[in-house]
């Protein structure tokens, strides 16, 4: 967990393990004890078991050239931008994101639909046109698939190939 957060170049990381072994306090003490080094550190968790699409994204509306358009734009806790194509200002657009930890919680109880507006956040740092911050790490947390009989999406291998993989046993 530790390399994860010193080393931006690292693969994300994922962490299995069985329900309620401490997989979600295990990071937090971790994050306790870096606290000196990264002061300024933000912490952002999700649960997805919880969540829904409408969670992550509010509507709006643009003007096209054939009148206004719905779209959806990131809710302002997502530490992201919108790229202009100008590199100074995409460099302050950045740089305002801050540096931090978003902690993905439950993986595995996702559902489809969250997933689908999630995954692509944690594999390429894009959601809907947006980048996520460079000062941010993401690492998720997924209990093991034979742990629950039901609630539990379908990782698979092309996902997890994905994420550097620490296994936590009781």
């Amino acid at each position: 967990i530790k390399m994860a957060l010193k080393n931006d170049k690292l693969a994300r990381l994922m962490i299995w393990g069985a329900p309620g072994i401490g997989k979600t306090a295990i990071l937090m003490n971790v994050l306790d004890e870096m606290r000196s080094e990264f002061p300024d550190y933000r912490l952002i968790m999700k649960t997805l078991s919880n969540e829904t699409p409408d969670n992550f994204t509010l509507p709006t509306y643009v003007d096209t050239d054939t009148g206004k358009k719905a779209d959806d734009v990131p809710k302002t806790w997502l530490p992201v931008y919108k790229p202009s194509g100008d590199p100074a200002l995409d460099l302050e657009a950045d740089a305002a994101c801050g540096k931090g930890l978003l902690f993905i919680d439950e993986l595995s109880r996702a559902t489809p639909q969250v997933l689908n507006v999630v995954l692509p956040l944690v594999n390429e740092g894009l959601f809907n046109g947006y980048k996520l911050g460079s000062g941010w790490t993401i690492v998720v947390a997924s209990n093991r698939a034979d742990d629950e009989l039901s609630g539990q999406a379908d990782i698979g291998n092309a996902l997890a190939n994905r994420f550097a993989q620490v296994y936590y046993e009781p």
